[in-house]
């Protein structure tokens, strides 16, 4: 922020359109980088301190801090420090400009579309209209929702109803699921490996598992409240 008072010292014609270009043209910028997208989209699930974030992309703390500073001056992302560790998340702005952006890769760019549809089976793709039937779905008892995120994602909202059943943890638990239910799992959003490989490990245990393409950051854009911190981390997992 400049600090100038606009309304005492007005911008003439071509300084504010200068001024409101350089200010978009900036968020172009900052995501116009592949492991800043990649920051991005992990923001959007929950908080991460800058060594988290360096271990999940193969990045150097310092490479990873510069890629964050960036972010941050776009206002994509705000950070507080906790001791000597800095922690980031994504704005509101953030997560609309990641699904915004991932909404236009599906939609419009070719290379995209044809990725998605030769890497990801489109019989295991649960359908659903929308936000509220799937929540009626849960809220019926029709299907086991599960998020295969890492725990700290989960907690940080979830979609209300979901059961915590991260990755690393699925082959342990699969036996304590209940049977004679339909699966759906799902994590970051549609370009989100985790869920993949969770329906994989479900259907080699003989359970009709789907994937769904929606992730927490669809839910929360849509206005919907997400559950509360934690809740139901074991619920309906037992048979």
């Amino acid at each position: 922020m400049s600090g100038r008072n606009y309304l005492a010292d007005p911008l003439s014609g071509p300084a504010f359109k200068a001024l409101t270009y350089g200010e978009l043209a900036k968020v172009g910028s900052a995501v116009a980088d592949p492991r800043r997208l990649e920051l991005l989209d992990l923001l959007c699930q929950s908080e991460k301190n800058v060594e988290r974030l360096s271990g999940e992309l193969k990045m150097s703390v310092a490479s990873t801090s510069h890629h964050l500073q960036i972010l941050k001056a776009s206002r994509l992302v705000v950070a507080r420090k906790q001791g000597r560790f800095v922690f980031y998340r994504a704005t509101h702005a953030g997560m609309r400009v990641w699904k915004n952006l991932v909404d236009i890769g599906n939609e419009s760019i070719a290379e995209i579309k044809c990725a998605v549809l030769s890497f990801f089976d489109a019989e295991e793709e649960f359908r659903v209209v929308g936000m509220s039937e799937l929540q009626e779905m849960v809220e019926r008892n029709e299907i086991l929702l599960v998020d295969v995120r890492p725990t700290d994602e989960y907690e940080a909202g979830h979609f209300p109803g979901a059961v915590s059943l991260p990755l690393k943890e699925l082959e342990a638990r699969v036996a304590s699921l209940q049977r004679g239910k339909e699966v759906v799992a799902y994590c970051r959003g549609p370009f989100c490996l985790l869920s993949k490989e969770a329906v994989g490990i479900l259907k080699r245990h003989g359970i009709a598992a789907y994937r769904l393409t929606a992730g927490v950051v669809d839910w929360r854009l849509s206005g919907a409240p997400e559950a509360e911190t934690g809740h139901g981390r074991n619920n309906e997992v037992a048979g």
